[in-house]
């Protein structure tokens, strides 16, 4: 009944949306006859949908007289409205006919009157499109409505499909195939109508502006065009401006011009009153058309022959690197793939020299420069080959012209060309700056952003560099990374550099002939042996290589010249090498940015699949720790592996007081955690595990390392014991300084593979879980390297409005936050592990692949084999003066058996009253009870409830997911394909998901909630393995999207297989 009555109103609805159709049809100057016929016929539809209608109502059993009757009052008052309908369409259809025969006549009577006129063609008009952009709604919607919606013309139906033909892009998934023309206009209106939003973005556009880097006409046009689009479209949506937004909009603008273009209207401006908006719009015209000028006449200069003989000629010199920004140039004529001169195309360079000359004749190429457009006796390049006649050596027939090997690095719409020559023809300047520790050869590059230092300068005993010239004793010192040259007060730049194993090869590579060149002894060279091969130390851009040149040159020949500079005459030129080499260099540069990284994100996963990359490096820290470990009074003594020398350590003082000052402030809003870390504090002083530093030995003696650790509160609700954790940060440091990490080798991790651990977790019949109390704290730290863990703290009640009273500790121990504590504890396990390998055999080979770092995962076939482990390894582990705490296992009779023997067993009670069944191992739920793993997924049903939904929150939620054995791998499979799909549209970091992408992912959170119900046995074989006949069964697929596999164990004993 319920069907049928939805069914009854949906005809109601069409029949009442037919009888409005038709009154506005009455309305119409002109009727579209083809609609009129098309509702005629869903008319005659209609009558047979009432009539199978009122059959189902008859068929329904069990109906009341009274119900039929009513039904079928309503069902004929339904025909009655269609059949009304029907003969009114029939009418208006036959009258408008009658109008178009009228005229037809009309324009026959007509045609001799229209021959004679001349008519204008006019150009369809296109329908504006709209992708989504809330920016460009209001002119779409402008267009649309005048184009489409108020044209009384066009029917619904006509409207919906120009609607739907305007949308892209996003715009395009908000409509759906039950849609009309007004449901899906207002969707669009609710969805991008937002003024608030519309208007931010176009203030966002104004004030997030790139600043202008140098002058340029073409970025100063793009400032004008990007301020008077959006101003213009603030104003249409009833923003004005006002005196207060034009001061404000010009002091933020001015800030974005280039320096020489701020000093230009500081000129522009000289009156003490504030500049009208206008009047800086017009500065900025008047800026474009003065730079559009300048370069106009650079351009025809260049065309000209205004060489300077006393300066160095450039031309066609192809060592140098260049910067091309050139997108209208004409394809290459011998490759027709992409723009590049013809020298440094691969396709000429390939050819022989009959080929190249050919080539050359057939374009009309001037054979010296290589160039179109001018003849050789036109061009006013002075190059000469290196036979000394006037042609290219490329088609020099007498020499080989296939030494010189180009390489091209190419970026797409503004290409980066770097060309490298044998040395033999190669310009080359260098600089030796002298410091009071330090010198080191210098090189400048013509189309380098960036500034490279070699390592081995940065980091070393004198990190203080101090470049100065001979001339003068003014010095401008910086520790590294910023570097400062200082030659006087006129002249002081700082450098930032980027530090790399090596900058560049020997240059020059090999020493060059200079004794037919006469050196003036006037003139002050930077570096008296540029003419020897010698490491380039490092290596400055163009910005800064500019800036250090001078105006003289002194000029020694045709190819050879000194450049004044701000340290001396630099050698410039070409010198001929006493041994011609060749030498092939390939430049290459990359750039790895976010995206590229999070690559390894699809690659395959696997615990144990591939080698580690580090296995067969040089363990420094494994070096350190065999010569240095100790045992005394009962505990290991370890040192820190510390990488160099302790003058690189910074004590990290003042960054110390300031975060234990933030974290005094919150202790005074929080009473309870600082009771709580102090309750700790107190626990390491009566161990001894820290102690105070005493007035006396407060200062960094005896070349000894110092440092000052900052810490923090850590607080995990859900644990039984240690809620609140002291966290201590060795990776902090100030500005362009090393942390404590920074100065210490790590180690390697010798940590069992996690994959194999569980593995034999799974294996055992009895499983056996225990930690060591305070693991890191266990082992002492030699004397003289306890400065090196310092840390500051006060015994006073916190209070916001007084400063506390600072006291100065230290560690005794290795402590938690050092980047090499994990690799001491797990050397030192080991380590002492080693020694009880004649006592104890079986258990040592056990315990040394069972120790993940501080938490034992083993087991045993029965009973007896579990505890006589567990006995051995806490007989072990106390000797070392660790205590194995929170026993833990399936068995409860060995439970029972170890509270006998007085171990510190896991209070299983405890879990029970709290309802939490579960302990944690290696990251997984296990429920002892019942002997089976489960999935925690509580803290990420957490983060995913925030509900921000972009790429990054949905990387961010994925990142929580720890599946080691791979058990959800069919449901994670679907979000690492949705981040696919993201990866694929470029979707930007924290833009709203598209709708098809964000329906997916939120059906995975729905859908995230049931495994908690996924429960897998633990035990994999009831048996034990050396009475059972194993098979693997390994099952694999892959498809477009993803690939996986699924291996199962069966087992076969006598009685049954599993």
């Amino acid at each position: 009944m319920d069907i049928n009555n939805r069914l009854k109103s949906t005809l109601k609805g069409k029949i009442t949306r037919l009888e409005t159709y038709i009154e506005t049809v009455k309305t119409e100057t002109e009727i579209d006859i083809v609609e009129l016929k098309v509702k005629l016929k869903n008319v005659t539809f209609l009558l047979k949908n009432i009539e199978e209608l009122r059959g189902n109502y008859y068929a329904i059993p069990n109906v009341k007289e009274a119900e039929i009757v009513t039904i079928d009052e309503e069902l004929n008052q339904m025909d009655e409205r269609l059949e009304k309908l029907e003969v009114r369409m029939e009418t208006v259809i036959n009258s408008s006919c009658m109008k178009s025969s009228e005229t037809v006549v009309n324009k026959i009577n007509n045609d001799a009157v229209d021959k004679f006129e001349i008519k204008t063609k006019i150009p369809p008009l296109v329908l504006p499109e709209f992708s989504g952009k809330y920016e460009e709604f209001s002119s779409f919607k402008a267009q649309f409505d005048d184009l489409i919606t108020n044209n009384i013309q066009l029917s619904q139906s006509q409207k919906l499909y120009y609607l739907r033909s305007c949308l892209t892009h996003d715009a395009r998934d908000l409509s759906s195939n039950f849609d009309n023309f007004e449901s899906l206009y207002e969707a669009l209106i609710t969805r991008y109508d937002n003024e608030r939003l519309i208007v931010d973005i176009h203030v966002q556009n104004i004030l997030k502006f790139e600043k202008i880097q140098s002058e340029s006409a073409k970025e100063i046009r793009n400032m004008i065009d990007c301020i008077q689009k959006n101003l213009r479209a603030l104003k249409a949506l009833k923003y004005e401006q006002n005196k207060l937004s034009d001061v404000l909009l010009i002091d933020i603008l001015i800030q974005k011009l280039d320096k020489e273009s701020r000093k230009s209207f500081e000129l522009f401006h000289v009156s003490n009153n504030v500049p009208a908006f206008e009047q800086f719009i017009k500065f900025l015209e008047q800026r474009e058309s003065v730079l559009l000028s300048i370069n106009r006449n650079i351009a025809s200069g260049n065309a000209k022959n205004s060489t300077n003989k006393n300066l160095p000629n450039f031309t066609n010199k192809s060592s140098k690197a260049f910067m091309i920004n050139e997108n209208k140039r004409k394809s290459c004529v011998v490759c027709k793939k992409s723009v590049h001169p013809i020298f440094r195309c691969h396709t000429f360079l390939n050819l022989s020299i009959e080929e190249r000359l050919k080539l050359i004749r057939l374009h009309k190429i001037c054979d010296l420069c290589l160039k179109m457009n001018h003849k050789k006796y036109e061009c006013h390049s002075q190059y000469k080959c290196v036979c000394g006649a006037r042609h290219n050596k490329l088609i020099c027939e007498s020499g080989d012209s296939t030494k010189t090997v180009s390489t091209e690095c190419a970026k797409e719409n503004g290409k980066v060309n770097k060309t490298f020559e044998s040395p033999h023809d190669q310009d080359y300047f260098a600089i030796k700056c002298f410091g009071f520790e330090l010198k080191f050869r210098l090189r400048g590059a013509f189309s380098h952003h960036y500034d490279y230092l070699c390592t081995k300068f940065h980091g070393c005993k004198c990190d203080r560099f101090v470049w100065t010239s001979q001339t003068n004793t003014h010095t401008h010192t910086q520790t590294l990374p910023f570097i400062s040259i200082d030659e006087d007060r006129s002249f002081n730049e700082q450098v930032e550099f980027l530090i790399v194993d090596e900058v560049t090869e020997l240059n020059p590579s090999q020493t060059l002939d200079i004794t037919n060149v006469e050196i003036p002894q006037f003139l002050n060279l930077a570096d008296k042996s540029f003419y020897e091969a010698n490491e380039i130390n490092a290596l400055i851009s163009a910005d800064i290589f500019f800036k250090v040149l001078k105006h003289n040159t002194y000029k020694v020949n045709e190819e050879f010249f000194f450049k004044e500079s701000q340290f001396g005459w630099i050698a410039c030129g070409k010198l001929q090498e006493k041994e011609v080499s060749k030498q092939n260099q390939c430049f290459l540069a990359r750039n790895d940015t976010l995206q590229d990284t999070l690559k390894h994100f699809f690659d395959l996963e696997g615990l144990g699949i591939r080698d580690d990359p580090v296995s067969n490096e040089k363990d420094q820290a494994m070096e350190i720790f065999n010569e240095t470990v100790e045992f005394k009074n009962d505990r290991y003594v370890v040192h820190l592996p510390f990488r160099k020398s302790y003058d690189e350590l910074s004590d990290n003082y003042s960054l110390a007081k300031q975060r234990f000052q933030n974290l005094w402030r919150r202790f005074s809003h929080e009473p309870e955690l600082h009771h709580q870390y102090r309750e700790i504090i107190r626990d390491y002083v009566e161990q001894g595990i820290i102690e105070d530093v005493k007035d006396e030995i407060k200062g960094n003696e005896s070349n000894k390392p110092l440092y000052y650790l900052p810490h923090q509160a850590v607080r995990k609700e859900g644990r039984l014991t240690s809620k609140t954790r002291i966290v201590f940060d060795a990776g902090s440091h100030q500005n362009n300084e090393l942390s404590l990490n920074d100065c210490l080798w790590p180690g390697k991790n010798l940590n069992p593979n996690l994959l194999d651990l569980l593995i034999e977790f799974r294996l055992n019949k009895t499983a056996v879980c225990s930690d060591i109390k305070q693991a890191f704290l266990q082992i002492c730290l030699a004397e003289e390297h306890k400065d090196a863990v310092r840390f500051l703290w006060s015994n006073e009640e916190p209070c916001v409005h007084k400063k506390p009273k600072l006291h100065v500790y230290r560690f005794n121990r290795v402590n938690f936050g050092v980047s090499s504590s994990p690799f001491l504890l797990a050397a030192t396990i080991r380590h002492h592990i080693e020694n009880y390998k004649n006592d104890y055999p079986d258990t040592v080979l056990l315990l040394d692949k069972c120790f993940y770092v501080d938490d034992l995962i083993s087991g045993g076939k029965d009973f007896e084999e579990a505890l006589q482990l567990s006995r051995s390894a806490k007989n072990i582990m106390e000797a070392a003066g660790m205590d194995l705490r929170k026993w833990i296992s399936n068995d409860a009779n060995l439970m029972e058996q170890w509270k006998k023997e007085k171990f510190d067993v896991y209070p299983v009670d405890k879990t029970v009253i709290l309802g939490v069944n579960t302990t944690k191992v290696l990251g997984l739920s296990w429920e002892t009870h019942e002997d089976y793993l489960k999935m925690d997924t509580r803290s990420l049903l957490e983060f995913v409830s925030i509900d921000k939904n972009t790429k990054r929150f949905i990387l961010q939620a994925v990142g929580r997911i720890f599946d080691p054995l791979g058990l959800i791998t069919p449901f994670t499979i679907r979000v690492k394909c949705l981040i696919q799909d993201l990866w694929s549209e470029k979707i930007p970091w924290d833009d709203p998901l598209p709708s098809h992408i964000e329906r997916e992912w939120k059906r995975w959170c729905e859908e995230l909630s049931h495994l908690e119900n996924l429960k897998i046995q633990r035990l994999v074989l009831d048996s034990p393995l050396d009475e059972d006949i194993i098979e693997l069964h390994s099952f694999c697929d892959a498809s477009k999207k993803a690939y996986g596999a699924a291996i199962y164990i069966k087992s076969r004993t006598r009685n049954c297989f599993s």
